[in-house]
């Protein structure tokens, strides 16, 4: 891995839509994923990644996708439009 300089911005990770449903091998969603998963080692590189920012010090942010203005209804802050 290259190092940079972060001293003029800061850095952290976003993973979006990460849901238990999909990545969970609980999950309702998991089976229809699981072969592409395994294939490409996606767990396994989102692992990696997670742990990699983490050990480095940086924050890690998830972030659910939402659609619906109920989906939005419990969020502390809430987006400019839902439309």
């Amino acid at each position: 891995m290259t190092t940079a300089s972060t001293a003029s911005a800061p850095i952290g990770l976003v993973l979006i839509d990460t849901v238990n449903e999909i990545f969970s091998e609980e999950g309702k969603g998991y089976p229809g994923f699981k072969a592409e998963f395994e294939r490409i080692g996606t767990l396994g590189n989102l692992r990696r990644l997670l742990a990699g920012f983490r050990d480095m010090g940086y924050p890690a942010f998830f972030s659910p996708m939402s659609y619906t203005d109920e989906e939005y209804a419990n969020w502390r802050h809430s987006p400019a439009s839902t439309t």
